[in-house]
């Protein structure tokens, strides 16, 4: 119930017209803090499909300022369509030294879990490192 609650409360946040949240960043902020409030603003306009919403959301929330794991962020960015985190994401499950796990492969679903394992299998067998990443997508 606690969820639904709070994506009412961001969807009748989202129902400020665009333009006025848009030229208001430092106001926009203000309304959603954090990961745990703002990224329900993401969904919504995500499902809804109000494309400038989602755009604008993702911007307020760098990769790098969300505390979640490579493999959640990188599952968030599959469902929701969170294309600058995708490949930051990747690139940090390609580089780690770790293998994947069982977590790993909770967020990520089995397909992309293997597609990533498979990359860092093979460049690890050829050049001993995984720095090349990011000019080879999966």
């Amino acid at each position: 119930m606690g969820s639904q609650k709070r994506n009412s409360s961001a969807s009748s946040r989202l129902v400020v017209p665009y333009a006025l949240v848009s030229s208001a960043c430092e106001e926009t902020t203000k309304l959603f803090p954090n990961f745990e409030m703002w990224f329900p603003v993401v969904k919504l306009a995500h499902m809804w499909q109000f494309d400038a919403i989602h755009k604008y959301a993702i911007k307020i929330m760098p990769y790098d300022q969300v505390s979640k794991t490579s493999s959640e962020k990188v599952g968030l960015a599959v469902h929701y369509d969170i294309q600058p985190w995708l490949l930051a994401g990747l690139n940090e499950l390609a580089k780690r030294k770790e293998p994947l796990g069982n977590d790993d492969l909770e967020f990520l679903g089995a397909e992309l879990a293997l597609k990533v394992a498979a990359v860092r299998e093979s460049w690890t067998l050829v050049h001993g490192t995984r720095a090349w990443w990011i000019s080879h997508p999966l």
